[in-house]
Formats: structure tokens, sequence, C-alpha cells
């Protein structure tokens, strides 16, 4: 019976840290832009637990209106993006390759917790996903600009 009692006790700790865990991600924000742009040269997406907005901001020579435009967030979406949050992105570089030097433009991934945020910028062409984290945004931001787009 107090090896039953022991079990129940570990089992239900260990699933209070998992969810303590889950709640420490408030954002997760990602983007891009470009220096040399003319028209929506920045855009960016900022995922929450139950929304995620998408901007797209023109540069000034444009002459054009900010764009935003939201989803509601499935609780499986959001359990998919952050539990790509672990330890090896915290310890990223902040700077990834040569971002917007040859007008190639820039990414760039920010997670924020209740303890700490860290945020990486990088060449978006370049052909090793520092995390998979990358590619889990590109799927949101993608799915913005050819399912939803902002109007």
């Amino acid at each position: 019976m107090v090896r039953l009692i022991f079990l129940f006790f570990l089992v239900g700790t260990a699933t209070c840290k998992k969810e303590a865990l889950e709640s420490d991600v408030l954002h997760i924000r990602s983007g891009t832009s470009f220096g040399f742009c003319v028209g929506y040269c920045e855009r960016t997406l900022s995922l929450e637990r139950d929304s995620a907005t998408y901007a797209m901001n023109p540069t000034r020579e444009a002459g054009l209106p900010s764009k935003e435009c939201g989803l509601a967030v499935s609780s499986l979406d959001w359990i998919e993006a952050i539990a790509l949050v672990d330890d090896a992105f915290f310890n990223l570089k902040e700077v990834y390759g040569c971002p917007d030097c040859r007008d190639q433009g820039s990414e760039w991934i920010e997670v924020i917790t209740t303890s700490r945020s860290h945020k990486v910028t990088f060449d978006p062409t370049l052909e090793d996903i520092i995390h998979p984290l990358v590619v889990n945004q590109r799927k949101w931001r993608d799915r913005f600009e050819s399912e939803t787009p902002c109007q």
C-alpha cells in the first residue's frame, strides 16, 4: 500500500512539473526582415497559447498601411510548438551567419518564458536548420501567407 501511495505521489509530481513547464512559455515570436526592400519588408508572427498574430510592416518609402491578422491557436498546435522549446534553443548563439549582409534578408526567433527570454537572428539562406523551432515557425508564417492572407 505504501508503494502504491508513493507511486501516485511520484506520477502526480511529474505531471505537475510538466504542466508548469508548458505554462512557462508565454510567447514564441519570429519574423523576417529585408534591409534593401520597398514594400512589406518586415513580417512578424507572435504565437501565444490561444492566438497567433501576423503583422506585415512596410518601409516608409512604400507608403503602404501596416497589416495585421490573426488566427485561433488550437491546444494541439500550441503544445506542438512549445514542445520544441528546450535548453538547446536557449543555448544557441544570438547570431548565425551574416543576416541581411548580402540583401538576402534576416530571420529571427524569440522565446519568452516566465523566467527568461532568448532571441536568435540568422541568415535565412543557411542550409542547416539551427533548431526544429525554425521549421515550426516557418510553417506558421507560410500558413498566414498562403491560407490566411492579411487583407
